[in-house]
C-alpha cells in the first residue's frame, strides 16, 4: 500500500456540559486558516474523578459531551502544538465557552487524498446478495448469477 504523504495529525478533545457550538465554529475558522480544513467529531468524554492521579483509578466515573477537532499538517508546514493551543484559547476567550481542560494528541500518520467519484483503477472482486460481482477497470459492475 502506497501513501501520498507523511503528515502530523492533531486531535483536540474538548469537553463541556454546555452548548459550545459558537466556540467550535470559531475554532474551526481559526484552525482552518492554518491547516486548510479539519474534521469535527462528536461523542462522550468519560473519566474517573481520580484519573489525573496514579493507577489504580477507583473514584466515581463522570462524563460529558465531547467534541474532537482533528486535522493533519505536513511536517514542513507544522507550526507546532503551541500555535494550535493558542488558537483554541483564543476561540474560548472570544466565545466565552464553558471549557477548561482540553486533551491534545499528536501522532505521525501516512495520508492519501483521492476522488471517490472516479472510476476504479484495476479490477476489484465483490460479493452481492444474488451472486458474485466484478468491477472492471472502467468502473462497470457486473453481477454473475
Amino acid at each position: 500500500m502506497e501513501f501520498t504523504s507523511n503528515r502530523v495529525r492533531y486531535s483536540f478533545s474538548i469537553g463541556s456540559s454546555q452548548d459550545i457550538s459558537a466556540f467550535v465554529e470559531r475554532a474551526c475558522e481559526l484552525i482552518s486558516e492554518v491547516t486548510g480544513g479539519l474534521t469535527v467529531l462528536g461523542g462522550t468524554g468519560i473519566w474517573r474523578e481520580d484519573g489525573n492521579g496514579q493507577p489504580p483509578y477507583t473514584a466515581a466515573m463522570d462524563s460529558e459531551q465531547a467534541t474532537v477537532l482533528t486535522f493533519v499538517v505536513s511536517p514542513q508546514e507544522d507550526p507546532g502544538i503551541e500555535e494550535f493551543k493558542d488558537l483554541i484559547r483564543l476561540a474560548q476567550t472570544e466565545t466565552k465557552a464553558d471549557i477548561s481542560w482540553v486533551n491534545a494528541e499528536i501522532e505521525p500518520v501516512s495520508c492519501d487524498h483521492f476522488r471517490a467519484d472516479m472510476p476504479a483503477v484495476g479490477q476489484r472482486e465483490t460479493a452481492s446478495h444474488s451472486g458474485d460481482g466484478h468491477v472492471s477497470g472502467d468502473g462497470e459492475l457486473t453481477i454473475r448469477e
